[in-house]
């Protein structure tokens, strides 16, 4: 983790922080590592990275009193979400970014709630 953002040299993570980014199973993949990272840093009071400050004390707090369709509805809805914020809030190139049909992508956004306000 320290090699890999350059914002380390401004602030420090906790030992509990580390542990909360090491134990979070990351369905965003590389790009929601980074961008949590990032936020946290900018968010944090000090110079010291919390759980708190990356949102996942809340999250893993979250993550064990849900069920797994709660916790599926909500993995679909941040890749959809990250989908469509790469994308520009283009459609076609958010559904071949995820591997699904336009059809299919249309239907996981009326599923999941997200209207178009929440694209852009």
């Amino acid at each position: 983790l320290h090699a890999s953002f350059s914002l380390h040299s401004f602030c420090d993570f906790s030992a509990h922080a580390v542990r909360a980014l090491q134990g979070h199973s990351w369905p965003g993949n590389v790009r929601e590592l980074e961008n949590r990272v990032r936020r946290a840093v900018i968010m944090a009071d000090g110079s010291l990275v919390t759980p708190e400050d990356l949102e996942l004390s809340a999250m893993m707090e979250i993550e064990t009193h849900r069920g797994l369709k709660e916790a599926r509805e909500e993995v679909e809805r941040e890749m959809v979400l990250q989908a469509l914020q790469r994308h520009s809030g283009k459609i076609t190139a958010a559904a071949i970014d995820l591997g699904i049909s336009r059809p299919t992508f249309y239907e996981l956004m009326e599923k999941l709630g997200i209207q178009k306000a929440e694209r852009e």
